[in-house]
C-alpha cells in the first residue's frame, strides 16, 4: 500500500527540552492513525509540525513525496499550502459567523468560486447532519454541535491529509462515543488520510487502523489495536492500554540450576521482593536471574482452576472489595504482592451467598497465556518489531 507521511528523525526543542526526540514514521494512503500518549509526551507537537504550525529543529516531514519541511535544506511549506485539514479541541469556531459561513469562509479566502463554496458547504453539512442549522449562529448550537461545524469546515476543503488534535475531550461521554463513530465513518467515506491525537486508550482503539504509543518524546511501540492490547511491549505501554497489574521480577532459577517451570509448563517470573512467582508462556527473556516484568489485566484472573493451559494458583487475603453490580473487584495481598482482580457477574455465585469481605482468604486462579513478558521502557530493541512501521496491519 502507498506511503502518504513520512516523518524521518523529526525533532523538536523548546528551549533545551526535546518535545520530540527523534522520530520516524510513516502513514499508508488511506489510513486512521492514532498518537496516544498522556499530557507531555510529544503527540500534540509531532501533529503540529506535520500541520506547519511549529517549525522542526531538524528531521524531514513530506506528504506523497513532497517535502513539508526540512530545516536542514531550509525548507518549509506554510500551512496554508499543504492541503491538510485540521480539527481542534477548541472548535476554533469563528463566533460572529453562522454554520454556514464558518464552513464556507476556508473556501473563500481560496478563491474558490461561489457555486462551488455552496455545493461543498450544502454537502459536508449533509454529511455531519446539519444541513438544517446552517443558517444559524455557530455558537449558539450544543458542543456536540459545534464540533461537527469544524468537522466540516475542515473537510469541506477536500484535504488529501485530515488532522485531529484532541477534538473530542471537551464533550461528555455520549457525545464522544457518538461522534468518534462520525469520525471513522466520513473517513471511510472520503478516503483521506487521518492522523489523531488523543489521551484516551479506548478512543484510539475504536477509531485507528493503527496506534502510536508516544512516551517523553519518542515512539514506544507502533501496530494495530489488537496488538497492543494484547501484546504490550512495555511496563509503559502496558500501563497505557489498561492493564491492571504490571509486576516486576526476575526469570526464575531451577533447583537444578536451569530455568523454573511452572505446575502445569511455561516459565516462572518471580515477583521482586516476594516468594510469588507466576507462570509465563513463550520464551523466557533470558536465563535465569534475567530481569523482566510481567502484566496480565485484573479481569484474567478466576475462580475456577483453568484445565487448558498452564496456569498459577494464588492464596490472598482481601484488602478491599467494591461490588459493582456486574462485577466485583478486589485487591488481593498474595505474598506480600498487591493484585488487582475482576471478578464477572457469572463467577459471583461461587464465592457463596455472600461477597468476599476484607480480611477474607480467596484462592484464584491466573492463566499463563494472559500474562505479558515485557521489555524495559525505551529499550534498543526495534520499536514494533512484530509490525514495523509502515508494513500491513494484521
Amino acid at each position: 500500500m502507498t506511503t502518504d507521511l513520512v516523518i524521518e528523525g523529526l525533532v523538536k526543542r523548546f528551549g533545551g527540552t526535546a518535545a520530540v526526540d527523534g522520530i520516524d514514521l510513516r502513514v499508508r494512503q488511506g489510513e486512521f492513525l492514532t498518537l496516544l500518549g498522556p499530557s507531555g509526551c510529544g503527540k500534540t507537537t509531532t501533529l503540529r509540525c506535520v500541520a506547519g504550525l511549529e517549525l522542526p529543529t531538524s528531521g524531514e516531514i513530506s506528504f506523497r513525496g513532497r517535502v513539508f519541511a526540512a530545516p536542514g535544506r531550509a525548507v518549509f511549506v506554510p500551512p496554508d499550502k499543504r492541503r491538510i485539514g485540521m480539527v481542534f479541541q477548541s472548535y476554533a469556531l469563528w463566533p460572529h459567523m453562522t454554520v454556514r459561513a464558518n464552513v464556507g469562509y476556508p473556501l473563500k479566502m481560496a478563491k474558490v468560486p461561489r457555486a462551488e463554496i455552496r455545493d461543498r458547504v450544502h454537502e459536508m453539512l449533509g454529511r455531519v447532519g446539519l444541513a438544517d442549522r446552517a443558517d444559524e449562529m455557530a455558537v449558539a448550537l450544543s458542543g456536540g454541535q459545534q464540533q461537527r461545524v469544524a468537522l466540516a469546515r475542515a473537510m469541506a476543503s477536500r484535504p488529501e491529509l485530515l488532522l485531529f488534535d484532541e477534538p473530542l475531550s471537551n464533550l461528555d461521554a455520549k457525545l464522544r462515543y457518538q461522534l468518534r463513530d462520525e469520525i471513522r465513518s466520513l473517513h471511510d467515506q472520503l478516503g483521506t488520510t487521518s492522523v489523531y491525537v488523543t489521551h484516551d486508550q479506548e478512543e484510539a482503539m475504536a477509531l485507528s487502523d493503527r496506534i502510536v504509543v508516544m512516551n517523553a518524546g519518542r515512539i514506544e511501540q507502533v501496530g494495530p489495536p489488537r496488538d497492543l492490547y494484547a501484546r504490550p511491549r512495555n511496563a509503559f505501554v502496558a500501563d497505557f492500554m489498561g492493564y491492571q497489574n504490571i509486576l516486576p521480577g526476575v526469570v526464575a532459577e531451577g533447583r537444578d540450576g536451569g530455568l523454573a517451570e511452572g505446575r502445569d509448563g511455561g516459565h516462572l517470573v518471580r515477583v521482586d521482593g516476594s516468594t510469588l512467582a507466576v507462570a509465563v508462556p513463550g520464551v523466557p527473556p533470558g536465563p535465569a536471574g534475567t530481569a523482566t516484568s510481567v502484566a496480565f489485566r485484573a479481569s484474567a484472573v478466576r475462580l475456577d482452576p483453568y484445565t487448558d493451559g498452564p496456569s498459577t494458583e494464588l492464596v490472598g487475603r482481601v484488602l478491599r472489595s467494591t461490588y459493582l453490580g456486574r462485577s466485583l473487584n478486589l485487591l488481593l495481598d498474595v505474598a506480600g504482592v498487591r493484585l488487582r482482580t475482576q471478578l464477572d457477574e457469572g463467577s459471583l455465585g461461587r464465592v457463596g451467598p455472600e461477597l468476599p469481605a476484607p480480611g477474607e482468604e480467596l484462592t484464584v486462579h491466573l492463566p499463563a497465556r494472559a500474562v505479558v513478558p515485557l521489555a524495559p521502557v525505551n529499550a534498543a530493541e526495534p520499536v514494533g518489531a512484530a509490525h514495523p512501521v509502515g508494513a500491513a496491519a494484521g
